[in-house]
This record gives C-alpha cells, structure tokens and sequence, in this order.
C-alpha cells in the first residue's frame, strides 16, 4: 500500500507565500522538498515525529493507518507549546 500522496504544486506556492516560507517538513523527502522548498525536512529514514518541529511547518503526512493521526496531534501539540508558528 503506498502511503505517500503528494499536494499539488500550485496548493504548495500559495501555502508557501501565505506563509512566508517553510522552515520544516516533518513528513518529506527529497523528490517533495524539490517543490515544497522547505529550509529543513526530515525523511522516513529520520523518522520526523520523535524529532524537534519548529517556526513554519508544512505537513502532509504519511496517509496509513495510526501515522496520519500522530502527525496531525504533533502538528497540534507543537503549535499549542509555540513550538511551531504556523
């Protein structure tokens, strides 16, 4: 089953200059960073949720079963304790 399902590039750009930039993808890998742009991305190998989110984050995550609910309660948790901006 393949879990990865990119956003298109165009919904990208606008989230890009609505934010002002991307600082994290949590949930990336090469191939994607070449259109989300973000400054930091981690990859499956870095296993992003364990890792330290930070300033504006861009996350479309892995859509399996358990780890689509995780990064969606980090990405809430991180921007409750300020952790990330946006």
């Amino acid at each position: 089953m393949n879990v990865e399902w990119y956003t298109d590039p165009a919904i990208i750009r606008k989230a890009r200059h609505t934010m002002g930039g991307i600082d994290l993808d949590p949930a990336s890998c090469p191939e994607a960073n070449r259109i989300v742009g973000a400054s930091h991305y981690y990859t499956k190998e870095d296993a992003g949720l364990p890792m330290p989110w930070h300033g504006r984050v861009w996350c479309n995550p892995p859509f399996s079963s358990g780890l689509c609910s995780k990064f969606v309660n980090k990405t809430i948790d991180c921007y409750q304790s300020g952790e990330i901006d946006q």
